[in-house]
């Protein structure tokens, strides 16, 4: 007896079986793709909702303006022309400030490992509204609480703020620049994380050894 295959088109059952794996191939990539959107939205939206996050930022552009005035202890005004040849630490915090409250110690510590070095200036910058007197008073308390031995300096026209937020694009604090020879932003970190400051050292080490 022969061999023949019945007419009409072939079975189906093989081609149903594939598409069906196909399409649940197809839906399993689909929903992890969507957990792992998920995931790193969520993880971006912590980083930049939370004010005591710290986001390293890679900036390569200048100050537009620097005019500040001694706040606490012996430093002179500072002018942009006074950044070149070192290589500077800005903090920019506020007394009231939790998550400046907390980075403060780091700055602190970063001052005194760097301060022997006369090509390293540390421009801790407190900022709580327009009033000069009530600004040095409660700057001056809260370096006493804390015995910490820093100068401390004003912004008494409000540009060099206006300047570091137009450069970062951030308008919250703290904010810590560090800043090369030549007067430019190399690095900022806005908001506080824990270990951030290993981050700033390292960047100061560097440009320092430039």
């Amino acid at each position: 007896m022969s061999e023949s295959e019945p007419f009409g088109p072939p079975p189906r059952q093989s081609s149903q079986n594939t598409c069906l794996i196909v399409g649940l191939i197809v839906a399993a990539v689909v929903v992890v793709a969507m957990v792992v959107l998920l995931v790193v939205g969520a993880f971006v939206f912590y980083l930049l909702a939370s004010p005591d996050v710290k986001v390293p930022l890679v900036i390569d552009e200048r100050l537009p303006a620097v005019n500040l005035e001694p706040l606490t202890g012996d430093g002179q005004p500072i002018e942009a022309g006074d950044l070149e040849g070192r290589v500077v630490l800005l903090n920019m915090w506020a007394t009231w400030c939790p998550p400046c409250q907390r980075e403060f110690p780091h700055i602190v510590e970063l001052y005194k490992e760097f301060s022997s070095n006369d090509d390293f200036l540390l421009i801790c910058l407190s900022t709580d509204g327009d009033d000069v007197d009530k600004l040095r008073t409660n700057t001056e308390d809260f370096l006493k609480q804390r015995d910490a031995d820093i100068p401390t300096y004003t912004d008494p026209t409000g540009a060099t703020i206006q300047g570091i937020m137009q450069v970062t694009g951030e308008r919250g604090i703290p904010q810590t620049l560090v800043i090369d020879r030549n007067g430019t932003v190399r690095d900022s970190w806005v908001g506080y994380r824990a270990g951030s400051e290993r981050d700033m050292k390292r960047r100061i080490e560097e440009l320092l050894s430039e």
